[in-house]
This record gives structure tokens, C-alpha cells and sequence, in this order.
């Protein structure tokens, strides 16, 4: 890869602090808008200092925000200062432009940015001008995230107290529409355009999920099946090719970009699956079950979502239970275990040199123990 400094205004310098929204536009070319933070020539100290001016450092803090268009090395092509979101931003608790709406284009004259939350505007690419402002009041909602779909449509998806849902932004008559989608929990791993037969895709607990053109949701790739670490990997561009770019961070603090492939059914080797049902969330638990498909090629660990206790007691008696339940409610596992639902633990420990009767505290087994001495 080639680095690209993108180039400052001759107003700025690489001593301030300076934040970027990107907007490419077809050609190459690239939209900035730059906020230039100043602090009238103060330096913070790394570490707290009792002796440095907080206040006065504070009180001397001032933005500018400036429209840069870039050419594809990054060049200035033109910069324009302006003047209305750099009084915004330097209004008290307004010290920020928001990045969940980030700037993009809306046509072939206009840029769409965000001042706020839920405060959207169109500028002129040429003048800076504000030439309309977006009607959100369909939209009841503290925060929202703009996207392009497949189609290049624009949508909003955004959180209400109870549920997660999405919208489109009507382009002609600048305003938000009802939702069309609402989710039940909140999106994981990536929100991001989609391809193919997909309009987005959106990530859930256990996988992302495309959203079709007949408003169906549908598992595209499950994280443990690919071997996805939940808790530091997000899901950033879906390829033509149905192939996708994941960001992986690892707790070391590096971070890397893989190309998840789907495979064929034959080009996949049998192995022994393992299914693993939980309720509420997984938890740390997916970095146990992706190190153990990675070192036992022979099995791989498979989820799935258990909606609550009377669902997994109806997928006993049908035949569907999974083969490993993770279910903190000691009492709901008593009460299937004595029934002989689950296989008693000690018999597996019994040749397990890593956690055994001596690895675990004798008054954690002897809490955990039935009735009958077993550990279910």
C-alpha cells in the first residue's frame, strides 16, 4: 500500500488537532470536511499536571471547519471555510460535528453533512452554501447512521428505546420516511452497503444478515462458522463477488483485514459438528469456541439461540436440543437434569487433566452437585 497525507489548508497546521469525514466522489476525487482544532498555541501535557492552566487551555479551544476537495494523491484541489458549522461547533456543548452521519453526497452539486445528531443539511460543493436542510421529524431518536444501499438510496438507521429500525431518506422531498425494518436487538460487528441480492446488511449476535428486495432478513454468514472473533472484528465492505473485508483487532492491540470466502459444499471436509444453544448473549464465550474449531479440525463448534426455557423444553421432547446448553439459571438446570436430560460432568472430568476434581474448588462442585451426587 501507498500512505496518503492528506494536505492541510494553509490555515491549519500538523501541530493542531485535525479530524476528517471522507466523501469519494466517481471520478476519484475525494470530499474532506476538516475541523482544525486550536488551543491558542498551548501544548496539554501527556500526563496530568497540577501545575498546567486546565481552565485557560480549555478556554482558549476554537475550530474551524473547512470543505476540502482532494485530488486521488490527496492534493488540494480547493478548500473553502465554513462559516456556519464553525460557529456550531464552537457553541457551548455543540464541540462536535457528528461522524454516525458523516459527510457524503447527495447529487452532483450538493454534500449532505450532519451538524448533529439528528441535524442534517445540504452545502453547496462550490461555495460552501447551505442550499436545504432534511425534515427528520418522522424520526423519534436521539442518534442516527446514514448509509447508501445497494442502489445508492440512502438510509437511516437509528435506535428508539425498545427496538432498532430503518428508514429511507426520501432524496426529493427531503425527509424521512416511516420504517421498514425493526429489529429487536441491537446491530453487531456491521451495518454496511449491500451487494448482489441484498439491499444492507446488518450484523446480529450470531451472524450478519442480508436484507433482500422482498423485506426478508437472511443469515449470510454465521461468526462462529467462520471462525469470526465477535468481540474485536467488524464486518466493513461487501464484495460483487459475494466475498467480504473484515477488520480483526486483536487484544494486543494490532489490527488486520481478511477476505471472507464462501465455500462450496465440496470443497468443505466433513467434520463432526457440536451444537451449542444459549440464551441472552454469548459473551466472551465465542474466543473459547473459535480457539477450539481452530485447534480441533476434526469438530467445530456451531450456535444457536435459545429464545427462552419453554422453547429449549419443546426442543427436548421434539428431538432438536442442542448439544451443549449454556444456561446461567441454576435452578431451570436442575430440574432437567434430574429428568436426565444433561450428561453428568463428572464422568468427562474424570479424564480431563485441565479442569478436573482438583482444578475446581470442592465448595464450587459440592453447590453445584444434585440431589444424587451428580453434576449436571
Amino acid at each position: 500500500y501507498t500512505k496518503l497525507n492528506p494536505q492541510l489548508p494553509s490555515e491549519c497546521s500538523n501541530d493542531d488537532f485535525n479530524s476528517f469525514d471522507y466523501a469519494p466522489e466517481s471520478d476519484g476525487t475525494v470530499y474532506a470536511l476538516l475541523t482544525n482544532t486550536t488551543y491558542g498555541g498551548m501544548t496539554a501535557p501527556e500526563s496530568y499536571d497540577e501545575n498546567f492552566d486546565y481552565d485557560a487551555y480549555n478556554a482558549a479551544k476554537n475550530s474551524e471547519v473547512y470543505l476540502v476537495h482532494y485530488d486521488k494523491e490527496f492534493k488540494i484541489i480547493s478548500s473553502i471555510h465554513l462559516d456556519a458549522l464553525t460557529d456550531f461547533v464552537n457553541e457551548d456543548d455543540n464541540n462536535f460535528i457528528s461522524t454516525l452521519c458523516p459527510l457524503m453526497v447527495w447529487d452532483e452539486k450538493n454534500l449532505l453533512i450532519s451538524t448533529s445528531e439528528k441535524e442534517m443539511l445540504l452545502i453547496d460543493k462550490e461555495t460552501g452554501a447551505e442550499t436545504g436542510k432534511i425534515d427528520t421529524s418522522a424520526v423519534d431518536c436521539d442518534a442516527m447512521r446514514i448509509i447508501p444501499d445497494r442502489d445508492g438510496k440512502l438510509l437511516c438507521f437509528f435506535n428508539t428505546l425498545e427496538t432498532f429500525e430503518v428508514c429511507e431518506l426520501d432524496k426529493e422531498n427531503k425527509k424521512l420516511t416511516e420504517s421498514f425494518c425493526i429489529f429487536e436487538e441491537e446491530p453487531r460487528n456491521g451495518i454496511l452497503t449491500g451487494a448482489g441480492e441484498y439491499r444492507f446488511f446488518i450484523g446480529k449476535t450470531n451472524g450478519l444478515y442480508g436484507y433482500t428486495d422482498d423485506g426478508k432478513l437472511r443469515l449470510v454468514m454465521d461468526w462462529i462458522e467462520s471462525g469470526i472473533n465477535t468481540n474485536g472484528s467488524s464486518v466493513r465492505l461487501a464484495c460483487e463477488d459475494g466475498s467480504f473485508i473484515v477488520v480483526e483487532n486483536s487484544q494486543d492491540g494490532e489490527s488486520s483485514l481478511s477476505r471472507f470466502v464462501r465455500k462450496k459444499a465440496d470443497e468443505i471436509r466433513e467434520v463432526q459438528k457440536i451444537s451449542l444453544g444459549y440464551l441472552g448473549d454469548m459473551g466472551e464465550i465465542t474466543d473459547e469456541i473459535n480457539d477450539f474449531n481452530e485447534k480441533f479440525t476434526d469438530y467445530t463448534i456451531s450456535t444457536q439461540k435459545i429464545e427462552s426455557d419453554d422453547q429449549l423444553k419443546l426442543d427436548i421432547l421434539a428431538g432438536n436440543a442442542p448439544d451443549i446448553v449454556m444456561n446461567y439459571d441454576y435452578s431451570f438446570v436442575q430440574q432437567i437434569g434430574d429428568k436426565g436430560v444433561f450428561a453428568d460432568l463428572y464422568e468427562l472430568m474424570e479424564n480431563d487433566a485441565e479442569v478436573n476434581r482438583q482444578t475446581v474448588l470442592p465448595n464450587v462442585l459440592k453447590a453445584c452437585e444434585s440431589s444424587d451426587g451428580k453434576l449436571y
